[in-house]
């Protein structure tokens, strides 16, 4: 996937307000720099989750694997992500990125299925 939508509200949506009002803008971009990841591997499977390490997962959002633990953690009690949590591994879905994809990679996938 290129890009996916961001609608200028989501500020406003009630599960991000909830979380933001003690997390402030950390756990706002924290969400969006998941969804990007996720996005980024997104593929004509509609695939809606990755599976990484804790370190890795940190690395690629800038914080501690530590950290990355606390913040999936906030965002899965707010249930807006799938958290899946292995011995070495998170899993992390988020069903509802397949309804905000881009165009581009809808139409690439009608045209080639």
């Amino acid at each position: 996937m290129r890009w996916f939508k961001h609608l200028v509200n989501s500020w406003e949506d009630e599960k991000l307000a909830d979380i933001t009002i003690d997390h402030g803008l950390e756990i706002y971009g924290f969400w969006w720099r998941v969804l990007e990841i996720i996005a980024k591997q997104m593929d004509s499977s509609k695939k809606t989750n990755c599976k990484y390490p804790a370190k890795v997962w940190g690395r690629f959002c800038g914080v501690s694997a530590i950290k990355f633990r606390k913040l999936a953690g906030v965002l899965a009690e707010a249930e807006l992500i799938v958290l899946k949590n292995s011995e070495n591994d998170l899993d992390i879905n988020i069903p509802n990125l397949a309804k905000i994809r881009d165009e581009y990679t809808e139409k690439k996938d009608r045209k080639s299925g």
